[in-house]
């Protein structure tokens, strides 16, 4: 309510869109609206102005300006087109309204929310919510941030019986989400159960693990990765797609720059030898041991290796398969 927190809320939203580009963008609109009608468009320019020069200083001191340049814009320019294709998706949008249990009690609560609320920001948060879910390319459950907010101004516009129905429909979605969050699955809730316990890793002992994991035609199970986790300890490693988590459960530096490899995401959409040579370079300095290649993964194994061919002829010439667990190939570095 007051002019003042205009500033702030400049600045919280530099923050956003550093943090994830498109959430951060898409969620300007609300913001702009509720700018708008308070008047106070000045003071929210300049905190985000500061917010922005903030950070970038922070970058230049403590970082380095080319690499987030990359990252948030040249990698992104790339996947960015391919996910605004995505409004246009039938299937994708049928899959983001109705794709589980938890998707559909929110989309009745939202028209609710669009019939009822009379608040402009409420609407903007609605499309934006939306928006944000169809060309995000993940768990729907992932994509609704705002559903507290969308369902405490429903209930409060609600009249009469309107107010039994949205009652009734917020209490059905909580439900929902008390149970998802108990199983800490953050999965469609109707179309894939599973079995849950934790895993004996440690620093993984609180998650827990769905026995088994689906990942297309392969199956990650707890006895796999705990087996592999056991073995590898230790030792110097490399682990291709993946399971990077491993290098921080096992503290084990990673042997190269990126956190896990998806085209167009962490790295150039299109070969780029740079990138390759970077990965090859890190697996060279770091002498490794032991690589990991896991058979089945999300976005395919064979085509990201084909990402990087120079670095598959260093493995194929210096490495030779002695274990497999599970999905996991493991390879030791010849004799020299």
């Amino acid at each position: 309510r007051s002019p003042d927190l205009a500033y702030l809320a400049g600045s919280a939203s530099a923050l956003a869109i550093l943090s994830k580009q498109n959430c951060g963008i898409i969620l300007l609109f609300p913001v702009l609206v509720l700018v708008m009608r308070r008047r106070v468009f000045i003071r929210f320019g300049i905190g985000l102005l500061i917010g922005i020069l903030l950070f970038l200083t922070y970058i230049i001191i403590f970082s380095n300006l080319g690499n987030f340049y990359r990252c948030l814009w040249l990698i992104p320019k790339d996947l960015g087109p391919q996910r605004l294709n995505y409004i246009f998706k039938l299937p994708r949008l049928r899959w983001v309204f109705f794709g589980s249990g938890v998707m559909a009690a929110a989309t009745l609560i939202i028209i609710l929310a669009i019939i009822l609320a009379s608040d402009h920001i409420i609407i903007s948060l609605i499309l934006a919510q939306y928006l944000f879910a169809i060309i995000t390319d993940n768990q729907p459950q992932n994509s609704l941030p705002f559903m507290s907010i969308i369902v405490a101004s429903l209930l409060s516009e609600a009249k009469g019986r309107w107010r039994a129905v949205s009652s009734i429909s917020a209490l059905i979605l909580a439900i929902f989400g008390v149970i998802s969050a108990y199983n800490r699955d953050v999965q469609d809730l109707f179309t894939r159960p599973g079995n849950y316990r934790p895993l004996k890793i440690k620093g993984l002992e609180d998650l827990r693990w769905q026995d088994p994991t689906r990942i297309w035609a392969g199956e990650v199970w707890g006895r796999d990765l705990e087996e592999l986790s056991a073995y590898i300890n230790g030792k110097k490693f490399f682990i291709f797609p993946d399971f990077t988590i491993l290098y921080g459960t096992l503290a084990s530096p990673p042997p190269q720059p990126f956190l896990f490899f998806d085209r167009g995401l962490s790295y150039p959409d299109r070969y780029s030898r740079s990138t390759d040579l970077e990965l090859l370079s890190g697996l060279y300095d770091s002498r490794i041991e032991y690589i990991v290649i896991e058979r089945y993964s999300y976005l395919g194994t064979l085509r990201r290796l084909q990402d990087f061919p120079e670095t598959v002829d260093f493995i194929r010439k210096n490495f030779t398969m002695i274990k497999r667990i599970g999905i996991f190939e493991v390879y030791r570095i010849r004799s020299r």
